[in-house]
């Protein structure tokens, strides 16, 4: 599994569990995290979130611990609007 890592150079792993056990992982993920995954034509990593039943493109990258640390970003900041019933 790809570790993403904070600048300050601590694991991630603990907000990934935190907010991503309620789902459930493709067995074909290449990726090691949910929402994260290659896109063969372009050639990059796609991040993605669904939150209400929408899906959000969050960017395609060429490394996928950007597009991991975007996932993760995105999820803390979804997870915040839940909190605070904000609706999308």
């Amino acid at each position: 599994m790809v570790r993403a890592t904070s600048n300050s150079g601590r694991t991630m792993m603990h907000i990934i569990n935190k907010y991503s056990n309620c789902s459930v992982m493709n067995k074909n993920n290449k990726s090691g995290q949910i929402g994260v995954h290659w896109v063969k034509t372009s050639k990059k990593w796609r991040a993605k979130i669904v939150y209400n039943n929408k899906a959000f493109h969050l960017g395609l990258f060429e490394n996928i611990n950007d597009a991991i640390e975007v996932r993760i970003k995105a999820e803390i900041a979804f997870r915040l609007l839940k909190e605070l019933d904000i609706q999308i």
